[in-house]
């Protein structure tokens, strides 16, 4: 737990979509299919949510969930069901079609080409395919709003980091933009070094070889990739998030020479430099939630994507999860900041300011109050006419202080109550 507590979210990959979601008996459509607290193994189905549930109220941080491509509209809603009754209210929830769509390798693909073409989306493979994952996101999203309300909800519409143009198309088709919340892509560096094509090149390279091609071909070309999807989403008034990033050295032939170049470069220091640029090139273009794939992973013939190879590895050993430690302790300015208001008496007029100021730096807010309940602003405060009441998202008594950059007390006639807000700290 130590080891990912300051990440702010996490996509729950393989824990919601199982490792093994195109095998029969073990893809989840009903809800009767998904892994339960009491089976014998999680794996191969994936983990109980109520465990991932768990371990999101444990970190106080915000759940990213693939829903799998098989799931009918009864298993979405109980799966947003189970969320609003067990996930702590303060935190967010962003929801996802499944994982690539796009990305014609995974069982999904075949399954949302087959859906689109039954659907009469289009004539074409690859177009009903996407036009499906549009169509199929926008209606996951729905009932999640329906369940946890539209503030509480981002729905997440995942695309090919390299072609952009795509993403333009999907969210122009069908009023797909209107149904989602966020463009999400992968804007990993290296992966062309793995290719069959590529294989007798990068076998002669060197270490230095392999390096000088990251820092100039494959860094800049993911810097590109990032820049033109942020103008896509910008296009249409959408934040850009990434579902994954970072390195993609992996040898599609299994080449052992060229695995044992991929692991050396994952080990050097040079690799940790890398991400540094790579981290700042997402600031610069996007600067959206960034999810890195993934924590914690052994190096194999089908890729080194882990930050650590073990989980007791120490951070001067693992030089990319140096590098993600470094940018999240660089930008420690407050991320999430708490607003305290009192139940009632609170100034309408300064919560409005001082929380568009921090929502418009990027500083994501919750509401706090002696309970989980509705506020009242006090009268002629500056409140719009449906009477300016909000929601306190925790209580007094569930608020951990060091989730929080910065602690705001809201003024008002109710404001003596804020004395007795945090006794002790």
């Amino acid at each position: 737990l130590e080891r990912i507590r300051k990440y702010r979210a996490i996509r729950h990959l393989n824990w919601t979509l199982g490792q093994r979601q195109n095998v029969v008996g073990l893809s989840q459509g009903a809800w009767s299919d998904r892994p339960v607290v009491e089976d014998a193994r999680w794996v191969g189905k994936g983990v109980p949510l109520e465990v991932q549930i768990e371990l999101l109220n444990t970190l106080r941080v915000d759940g990213w969930f693939p829903i799998p491509h098989r799931a009918d509209d009864d298993y979405v809603r109980r799966f947003a069901e189970t969320i609003r009754d067990q996930l702590h209210p303060s935190l967010h929830v962003y929801v996802e079609h499944s994982d690539e769509i796009w990305n014609y390798i995974y069982p999904q693909s075949a399954y949302a080409r087959d859906r689109g073409l039954e659907l009469g989306l289009s004539t074409d493979p690859i177009e009903a395919a996407q036009y499906y994952n549009g169509l199929r996101t926008g209606q996951i999203g729905a009932i999640f709003e329906d369940v946890l309300g539209d503030e509480r909800v981002t729905e997440v519409l995942s695309m090919q980091a390299s072609v952009s143009w795509w993403s333009n198309r999907l969210l122009a088709w069908n009023g797909t933009a209107s149904h989602v919340e966020a463009l999400a892509i992968a804007p990993y560096f290296g992966g062309r070094l793995g290719r069959p094509q590529d294989e007798a090149r990068v076998v002669a390279m060197t270490l230095d070889d392999l390096f000088l091609e990251l820092e100039t071909v494959s860094v800049p070309e993911s810097r590109q990739q990032m820049s033109d999807q942020a103008a896509v989403a910008s296009r249409y008034g959408l934040p850009l998030l990434a579902y994954e990033l970072g390195q993609h050295l992996t040898s599609q032939t299994h080449n052992a020479t060229i695995n044992a170049l991929f692991n050396a470069a994952n080990r050097d220091p040079r690799m940790g430099e890398l991400y540094r640029r790579h981290l700042q090139d997402w600031s610069d273009t996007s600067g959206g939630l960034m999810v890195h794939l993934g924590n914690c992973e052994s190096y194999s013939q089908t890729g080194r994507f882990g930050s650590l190879e073990y989980i007791a590895q120490p951070r001067e050993e693992a030089t990319k999860y140096d590098a993600l430690q470094d940018y999240l302790e660089a930008s420690e300015v407050p991320s999430r900041a708490l607003l305290v208001v009192a139940r009632s008496g609170f100034h309408y007029g300064e919560y409005a300011a001082v929380r568009g100021a921090l929502e418009g730096a990027g500083i994501e807010v919750r509401i706090a109050s002696s309970a989980e309940a509705i506020c009242m602003p006090q009268p002629n405060s500056g409140q719009p006419a449906d009477g300016g009441r909000i929601q306190a998202e925790v209580s007094f008594a569930d608020v951990r202080i060091d989730d929080f950059g910065a602690i705001v007390l809201l003024g008002g006639w109710g404001a003596v109550a804020h004395q007795h807000a945090f006794p002790g700290v």
